[in-house]
């Protein structure tokens, strides 16, 4: 709310005014992978969908189409990003198989650096790097062939 929508005032512990920067840079330092959800969490959040905390799913996110109370979920998000160890085909498999207990599916949603773009790791200590990053998301389902026999 502070970056994007403006709308949002924060102050420190010592009562002054925290800006985007700030933030950016100690949300990051709390968690190494915030850039890429937070990347993950606006992609999904600009394409009218409602992501909600997938802790309980083994995901990052869960994507509801008007919010909890509305609908169940219709799909997990697992999150990953560049310099990140890739999921192996193990934990897609599990992730896959808990998801569809639960009847959603799941989105790998990769975070990556624009082809284009000349972003450095310094870069990355400012909101100003979202233009230099996009999303590549794939939808992941098990297939069943007992599910397939007609």
């Amino acid at each position: 709310l502070v970056h994007t929508v403006r709308c949002l005032q924060v102050r420190n512990h010592a009562d002054m005014d925290c800006d985007a920067k700030h933030l950016w840079q100690y949300f990051n330092k709390l968690d190494e992978r915030f850039i890429a959800k937070y990347v993950a969490y606006c992609y999904y959040r600009a394409r009218s969908w409602v992501p909600k905390s997938g802790l309980k799913f083994g995901v990052d996110f869960l994507l509801y189409k008007e919010g909890p109370p509305t609908y169940h979920s219709s799909y997990g998000v697992a999150v990953t990003q560049r310099g990140q160890r890739a999921l192996t085909w193990q934990e897609v498999v599990s992730l896959c198989r808990v998801n569809e207990a639960a009847c959603k599916d799941l989105i790998v949603c990769q975070v990556l650096q624009k082809a284009d773009s000349s972003l450095t790791e310094e870069g990355l200590d400012d909101p100003s790097c979202l233009e230099h990053l996009a999303v590549h998301d794939t939808v992941v389902q098990r297939w069943n062939p007992d599910r397939e026999r007609t």
